[in-house]
């Protein structure tokens, strides 16, 4: 027997495609008025059509990400020049994740002044903002000198830490050279970062300070650091790229010496930032309904994923706690790189088991 299920609150719709379901759910369609109904079959063991089943809204906690990119000269130099691939990377993965994540984007150093430090977001962080940052990446040229990308750490991390929400916190650095630029007259200035250059001011010195600032960053705000390090320049300082993304709270820093590298990069740290747990709203249940969870089943894409309580099933899900599901390994893996779109709930018909 065919049933309608009135439409639940969709979690977040990405732009990539659908790569095909796992075994084990049941698939729905979209009927004539919006709401979903059944396409297939089940056994009757495991699910029961003769239920009264309504939409059961979850929610998800999107994260703001603000991508602090560096625009200096060194990136418009070859053919092809890396701020190509590099600018086209950006808008691809903004597109494909808008709205799961809530991008913004910082370019450092702005203009083409020598060491400026960013002032503000180029883009504010915010929902549906890829195509403004398709614009502003259509129409930015590599032309900065030096690469400051303490103070704009710094910058960035105090506009993330003044937005009223509840969202995580991130910053995706991708630069393709070591942090310089300091006006620090304590920094011992042990490394030039241009061979030719004397270091005769501490702008032309590596930037160890870096390091420090993104633990602070880390530490007292709670941002996490991700790092991309763009073109084969950066493989000089990967030891510094490592500390800022380990005291950044977020383990390693990315090389990525080619577009698919650079592609791949953008990609990981993407998905590594969204997160397979989802709030669900018992209040929207009608009076006097039973918080019974037993009574609770979660779709992906529309297709019925199965309750596994120790995630044994990783194509299923589990209850955290009384409000609070979350994906299981395969599941939550295809959620986070966008092969998995959407993600709802039912409440009514016994929760099918694994």
């Amino acid at each position: 027997m065919s049933k309608t299920v009135p439409a639940c609150a969709l979690l977040a719709c990405l732009a990539l495609a659908c790569e095909g379901t796992s075994g084990g759910r049941r698939a729905r369609d979209a009927g004539p008025d919006g709401a979903a109904q059944d396409t297939g079959t089940v056994d009757t063991e495991t699910y029961n059509d003769d239920c009264d089943e309504v939409g059961f809204p979850v929610s998800g906690r999107p994260p703001d990400v603000m991508i602090l990119l560096d625009r200096s000269a060194s990136l418009g130099v070859g053919d092809p020049r890396p701020w190509d691939p590099t600018s086209a990377a950006v808008t691809a993965i903004a597109e494909a994740m808008d709205p799961q994540i809530r991008f913004g984007l910082t370019l450092f150093p702005p203009g083409q002044g020598v060491c400026a430090a960013a002032s503000g977001p180029n883009v504010p962080v915010g929902e549906g903002t890829s195509q403004h940052i398709a614009d502003i990446l259509s129409k930015t040229e590599p032309t900065g000198r030096g690469t400051p990308t303490t103070v704009s750490l710094d910058a960035v991390a105090a506009y993330l830490a003044a937005l009223d929400d509840e969202s995580p916190k991130v910053i995706l650095l991708a630069t393709d050279g070591a942090p310089n630029c300091s006006d620090s007259p304590a920094l011992d200035c042990e490394t030039c970062i241009h061979s030719w250059s004397s270091c005769e001011s501490a702008r032309d010195c590596l930037d160890v300070t870096t390091i420090a600032h993104a633990m602070d960053i880390h530490d007292f705000y709670g941002i996490d650091i991700y790092v991309i390090g763009m073109g084969g320049v950066v493989a000089d300082f990967d030891d510094v790229m490592s500390q800022i993304a380990q005291y950044g709270g977020t383990g390693d820093f990315y090389p990525a010496a080619t577009p698919d590298a650079l592609e791949a990069a953008f990609k990981d740290v993407a998905a590594a930032t969204v997160e397979c747990t989802f709030s669900v709203d018992w209040s929207a249940l009608a009076p006097g309904t039973s918080k019974d969870k037993g009574k609770v089943n979660v779709f992906a894409d529309g297709v019925l994923a199965p309750f596994s309580a120790a995630c044994a099933n990783k194509d299923g899900w589990r209850w955290l706690d009384d409000g609070t599901v979350e994906l299981c390994g395969d599941l939550c893996h295809d959620y986070r790189y966008a092969i998995v779109h959407h993600v709802t709930a039912t409440f009514g018909c016994d929760t099918v088991v694994e």
